[in-house]
Order: structure tokens, then sequence, then C-alpha cells
């Protein structure tokens, strides 16, 4: 649930102000436009893709989030209708507070048994109440206060990590979120330790796409939500090259590797070059490459093993050459849609080429990015050579595309250090 509660919001008053007019009658459609919620308003959230094996767990906490919703709302309607005819009898004002305060006594009531599916839920019948206009516009004010309580609750019981993500993730910009993080882990107080940050970010990355290859995650329920986290992450690992904390050195959790090699083709003005990534075997990683800080690892970039898919998609697409096509491709990859990459480097095709591939992470394809550029830059490859220049500024041609892309689609600009 802590998963789903970042997202923004910026909750409607308009229902609170109206009752908050003095000595108004209860209107007689108030509670039948709340009844309506149920047979009327349907959540536009879509079960029938999900996945055979997740599809009867995720139904049913969809039609609990539903009963939810439909029994929150009902029982608000009743006591706002029940407060607003009181203080029509006796000549007071219903007043905004206590429009607040039921909303926040249901809120409570509930929410330790909201599943993960509850904002979801929420945000789809609010986009269809506010689709009917006018005739639900109270409906639509209760709607967005359900959900401001139960993102206001939730908070409350966040670790301090968390609380942070939440306002690095409600910032109006990506400059604003750098100074809060720079202030955040460098309080003289209580400073948040970046690598705890990092993780906890990670983490919630994998919730949303899964830990490896195998629980990749077919629909993403919030790839707005999950481009913002991306991001997120690409500054704390700034943060982390800013502060030289510890060296890219890309190992296991236990600091053993094991080595697999993926050839990779960068296409340029002389043709190929190929180069090698070294990686630990298997299809997990750490928590998105973040890893809690051990000794002689970094806790940005270090991978258990390697994510087959996003490795096989990362060396396709290094080997086109126009940059608007790899743009092109990797806003397909990251909304779930993936192309077939065409002439991606002569020879250079394989069993897993994208053309097989129908899911890409976007967490995990930033990943390995950063361990390839770890890679390079390590003694192996001689600490990133004269021989090694152009796989690595192709790498951070991607890079920056890949921020781009995840701009465009979290609906935020000006992310590029």
């Amino acid at each position: 649930m802590a998963l789903q509660a970042l997202q923004g919001l910026c909750p409607s008053m308009h229902l609170a102000c109206r009752l908050a007019r003095p000595c108004f009658p209860p209107k007689s459609t108030l509670r039948s436009s709340f009844r309506s919620l149920k047979t009327g308003v349907k959540p536009k959230l879509c079960i029938a893709k999900a996945s055979s094996d997740f599809g009867a767990d995720l139904e049913k906490d969809i039609n609990e989030s539903t009963l939810a919703v439909d029994t929150m709302v009902q029982e608000i309607s009743k006591t706002l209708f029940i407060d607003t005819a009181t203080a029509y009898v006796v000549g007071e004002t219903a007043t905004a507070a206590a429009f607040q305060e039921a909303v926040a006594t249901t809120v409570k009531t509930r929410l330790d048994t909201l599943n993960a599916t509850f904002l979801p839920i929420i945000n789809s019948y609010i986009e269809s109440v506010e689709e009917n206009g006018e005739e639900q516009r109270d409906l639509l004010g209760v709607l967005l206060a359900i959900k401001g309580q139960v993102l206001s609750q939730l908070a409350e019981q966040l670790p301090p990590e968390m609380r942070v993500i939440q306002k690095a993730l409600e910032a109006s910009s990506a400059e604003e979120r750098m100074q809060l993080l720079r202030t955040e882990t460098s309080s003289n107080s209580t400073p948040i330790n970046p690598g705890s940050l990092a993780f906890t970010v990670a983490r919630m990355i994998q919730d949303f796409e899964g830990a490896d290859d195998e629980d990749a995650a077919e629909e993403i329920a919030d790839r707005g939500l999950l481009a913002r986290l991306c991001l997120l992450r690409e500054e704390l690992r700034q943060l982390a090259d800013e502060a030289d904390m510890t060296p890219w050195k890309k190992t296991g959790s236990s600091g053993d590797s094991s080595d697999v090699n993926v050839e990779v083709m960068v296409e340029g003005e002389d043709g190929y070059t190929s180069i090698e990534e070294t990686s630990g075997d298997g299809d997990a990683r750490t928590a998105a490459g973040a890893a809690a800080p051990t000794a002689g690892a970094s806790p940005y970039t270090a991978l258990r093993g390697v994510p087959a898919r996003e490795v096989s998609f990362l060396k396709e697409i290094m080997g086109v050459a126009s940059s608007e096509k790899r743009r092109s491709l990797l806003e397909a990859a990251f909304q779930g849609n993936p192309k077939p990459i065409n002439g991606s480097g002569g020879n250079n095709k394989s069993e897993t080429s994208s053309n097989y591939i129908n899911v890409i992470r976007p967490g995990a394809f930033m990943d390995c990015i950063k361990a390839l550029q770890s890679e390079m830059l390590g003694p192996q490859y001689g600490y990133g050579t004269e021989t090694n220049q152009g796989t690595l500024v192709r790498l951070e041609e991607v890079w920056r595309e890949s921020i781009l892309v995840l701009e465009d689609i979290a609906g935020d600009a000006n992310y590029m250090p």
C-alpha cells in the first residue's frame, strides 16, 4: 500500500465549501447521486489483461476495493445528509470542518483493510465521475476527499525514508527534488542515508515491475509514477557521484561475481565496435540495483545478476545509430509496447533478440546501463581508456535519451543535469 501512497493529489473542497453556506436545506439529490456510484459508474481499470497466474487474486482485490469505495461514500453521504438536515433545522451552518471530520473518521476505520488496488480503483472512479460533469460534482468532491485522507493517513505511518520520497515525488521540478534530497541527506540533525533512500526507491520500482525476468509485470498500474521513481533513483545516483561515495564496483551481495559475457555491437562512423559486458549469472537483481550498502559494493549500481530481457534490449539499441529512432524504441518499450529492432547490428542477432521480448522494465533497463558504465570504467576495461570511449559515449547517449523518455511519461521537465 505504501507503494501506491506516493501518487500526487490536489483534493477538491467544492463540496465542503457548498456545505459551509448558511442554512441550506439538504439536497434531495445528494444521496441519490452517491448511490449512482454503485450502479451508474464503472471503474475503467481493466482486469481482463491480468496475467493468468495472478488474475483471480487481482480481481478479488479489485472487488474488495470497489466495495470499500462504495461503502465509504455511502457512509459519508449518510453522515453529511444527517448533519446538513440537522443544521438546517436548528438554523446553524454545516461546516467544512464537519465534512473533513466525517471523511477522516470513515477512512481511519478502514485504512488497515485497504489493499494495493484501492488507489487505482478510486482514481478510475474519479476519472469516470469527472466525465459526467456537473451532475456528479458532489460525488467527485467526496471521492477526492477520500483519496486525500487515505494518502494523508498513510503518510503519517511512513518511515522517514518514505516521507522524503513522497516529498520528492511531489516536487514540481527536478531542481526542487535535488535540493530536497541534498538537504535531507546532509541534515545536521537527522540526516537520511542516501543508500537507504536508494534501497527504498529500488524496492518500490521492483514492486511495480517485478524483481526478475520470471515475474516481470506485463501490466503497470501507473507508468507515470514508475517513471518518476526511476528518475528519482537516477538523481540519487547523481548524488552518490557528487559525494564520491563507494567506488563503482559491480558485485553480488556477498562481494562475489561470476562471469557472463554479453557482446554489444556499437554502430558508429567507422562501423561496429565490439565490447563485452561481464556480469553475474542468473536473472535476479538486487533491489533494483540499490542493495543496502556493503563494503566494496556500490549501493546504486550493484547487480546480483543479469536481467536478460533488458540486457538483450540494451545490446540491440546500442547498435542503432539514429538518436531519434532510439528514443522512439525506448518510448515504445517503456510504455509497454516494445518494437522489434531491425538492422540493429549487422549480424548481431540472437535468440534473445527484442523480436521475442514483450516486456521491458524501465528500472531494470536503467540498471543495465549503469552496470555496464561501471564495468567499462573499472580496472577490467582500463578505467575508461580511449579504446572504450565510443562505447561509453553511446551508453551516455542512451542514458540521456532514456531520461527524456521517462520525463515525458512522468510529465516531468528539465531533469537533465
